[in-house]
């Protein structure tokens, strides 16, 4: 992502909280599979494990959404 260094944390928390509502209800985002919305999600928490952590967002708790 290309975007200042005091940005980033901002648009990645929005994009984490956008994959994390898809898998929880699927119905926000028809055209968009929750495996996919799961999958985005599992790759953003294991690239900014620190954000995810403030979020309360663990490998695990993924699937148990």
């Amino acid at each position: 992502m290309h975007c200042r260094e005091d940005v980033m944390p901002i648009l990645v928390e929005r994009k984490m909280k956008k994959w994390r509502s898809i898998v929880r209800c699927p119905n926000i985002a028809p055209e968009c599979k929750p495996a996919r919305a799961r999958r985005n999600l599992l790759r953003l928490v294991a690239r900014h494990e620190a954000i995810a952590k403030k979020l309360g967002l663990t490998v695990a708790g993924i699937y148990a959404l």
